[in-house]
């Protein structure tokens, strides 16, 4: 195997060198080199060695990111100046290196200078290129300030960084498919009300979602950005229709479906940053162990994997495999994953459920949606069950799903009129109060809209709550 790289690696240079020198002098003289070099005994563990130096150089160190209130109204420039960079290029694996000049102007609280050079070094610890770099920890300071502002709070640390300190308010987002758009409507009504989150926990589509806010930061900017890519979001890209593919499946040959290759692009093209632990805002996903059936909740590591594992709709798309476990979606173990939540320290949940197709006229036709279509029951209803027993232990608020929906499982096509009833009638909720209505777990409950029969149960989510009782002061 180290051979075959080594070969690789000749072969490389053979090509960068042979318009200079010629194919032939340059193939023979490096011929020459590696065969040296295969006799040397140390030579072989070189591989494994320089992998080591590589985790070592990539993985940063954890901190907390210090404030202090600004009692003194100081609303000059902060600048912390020449803080040393070197980073590997992610072209040429050759470290690049310069310095940093970091400021930002303080608001209520002030940060500790040091941690300026910290939040640097957080993004060197990666393959990076210097306009991205550049973006990154811009992006970081502004999401840290943005959540500081928004939620007023008076303690000294500030839990940017470290994914064991305990946050305060937490959105849990919810699998669903193709109606992971309700969400950003849903995102948007408590954007325009100040609510924004300390934590983001995702499920399946939810963590798509999730790990988009938390890359770009919690703004009006990210959410019309984000709403524009559900807008582009077609069937093909998600589900790519494979008939091949699908016979073999049915008949054990293939694991899957459907490719995950298209939602891995989808993934990739839309993050801003490589591993859970540097995203802007701190998230964990959550997938399911496939083989003991248990919850995996994930807050470090590669984030397009990661995402992809939670993602993992079993029989539609690929188990993953991370870290020796082999995953899949989230849903089938922990849909809201507001346990994840409460137990990384959060004491306000705010839980957005995706929803399901809740006013479909007829079963959805072909294997591939009715096997979503079936998924997206399931997880609804284990989102029910988890509301149901969570809800007197923690201050929770759960958002209506969207009702009724007839739309197909596999079509794409319908994101900006979800978007924007989910937007109406999320902000409508809110301003009468709605989060705050006992037992939350009924306006999730599963219902049919066909049936005459009143026992059979009718929408149980207005589209604006009936005068409810508003919190006492």
């Amino acid at each position: 195997m180290y051979a075959v790289g080594v070969v690789e690696v000749v072969a490389g240079i053979v090509v960068a060198l042979a318009p200079r020198f010629g194919g032939l002098l340059v193939a023979v003289w490096l011929a020459g080199i590696v065969l040296n070099l295969l006799t040397i005994p140390g030579f072989y563990d070189t591989p494994r060695r320089v992998a080591s130096s590589y985790v070592e150089l990539l993985t940063p160190r954890e901190f907390d990111l210090t404030t202090f209130p600004n009692d003194d109204g100081y609303d000059e420039l902060v600048l912390a100046k020449s803080i040393p960079v070197q980073s590997p290029c992610e072209h040429h694996l050759l470290p690049f290196r310069g310095i940093a000049h970091v400021g930002y102007l303080p608001g209520a609280r002030i940060l500790g200078l040091a941690k300026l050079a910290r939040v640097v070094e957080l993004f060197v610890c990666d393959l990076q290129v210097q306009e991205r770099l550049t973006k990154q920890v811009a992006d970081w300071l502004d999401g840290c300030c943005a959540r500081t502002r928004a939620r007023g709070r008076s303690s000294s640390r500030s839990p940017a960084w470290s994914r064991e300190t305990a946050m305060t308010r937490a959105f849990v987002l919810s699998g669903g498919g193709n109606l992971g758009a309700v969400q950003v409507g849903m995102l948007a009504a408590l954007a325009e009300r100040g609510i924004a989150a300390d934590l983001l926990v995702g499920t399946s589509v939810g963590a798509l979602n999730a790990a988009y806010l938390a890359g770009h930061g919690p703004s009006a900017e990210t959410l019309d950005e984000l709403t524009r890519l559900w807008r582009r979001v077609r069937r093909r890209d998600v589900f790519p229709i494979d008939p091949v593919r699908q016979l073999l499946a049915l008949a054990g040959r293939r694991p899957s479906l459907s490719s995950n290759q298209g939602l891995r692009r989808l993934i990739a093209d839309t993050l801003t940053y490589r591993r859970l632990e540097n995203a802007t805002v701190p998230i964990h996903v959550t997938a399911t162990n496939v083989l003991t059936g248990d919850a995996v909740c994930l807050g470090r590591g590669d984030a397009v994997t990661a995402v992809l594992a939670s993602a993992a709709v079993p029989a539609v798309f690929p188990a993953v495999e991370i870290d020796g476990l082999v995953l899949v979606d989230g849903g089938v173990a922990d849909n809201a994953g507001i346990s994840r939540a409460v137990a990384l320290g959060a004491d306000e949940v705010w839980v957005l459920p995706a929803g399901y197709a809740c006013a479909l006229t007829r079963p959805p036709a072909g294997a591939l949606a009715a096997a979503l279509h079936a998924v997206s029951l399931l997880t609804h209803q284990r989102l029910l069950w988890e509301v149901a027993d969570l809800a007197a232990r923690v201050d929770l608020h759960v958002l209506p799903p969207l009702c009724p929906v007839s739309v197909s499982p596999i079509d794409f096509s319908h994101s900006a009129d979800l978007i924007e009833r989910a937007h109406r009638t999320t902000r409508a909720w809110l301003a009468d109060g709605g989060d705050r209505l006992p037992a939350p777990q009924r306006f999730l409950a599963l219902h049919d809209h066909h049936r005459p029969d009143p026992m059979a149960g009718g929408c149980p989510t207005p589209a604006v709550p009936a005068s409810p009782r508003r919190p006492a002061a």
